[in-house]
């Protein structure tokens, strides 16, 4: 048997859910319900987010591995300079 519980939100959450619910065609407490499950589900999984996303970790070459130590201000310019 189901229960009722109350719960507060701001506005714009609850416009969020109301937008969810609307492109879903479903009740806005079925969107409710279903974020409540979700989350209990990865609480009680034990899965963190680290564990979720590690075998993404270090797969993508981003290219130049030493441009944040750079002045982007000086590269920038010089590109300007160029045009």
């Amino acid at each position: 048997m189901q229960t009722m519980m109350s719960l507060r939100m701001s506005p714009e959450l609850r416009r969020s859910v109301e937008r969810i619910a609307k492109r879903r065609k479903c009740p806005v407490s079925v969107v409710v319900r279903d974020a409540v499950h979700s989350f209990v589900a990865r609480e009680e999984s034990g899965v963190t987010l680290y564990d979720s996303i590690k075998d993404l970790i270090g797969v993508v070459n981003g290219g130049d591995p030493g441009r944040s130590t750079r002045n982007m201000g000086e590269e920038l310019r010089a590109l300007r300079a160029k045009r």
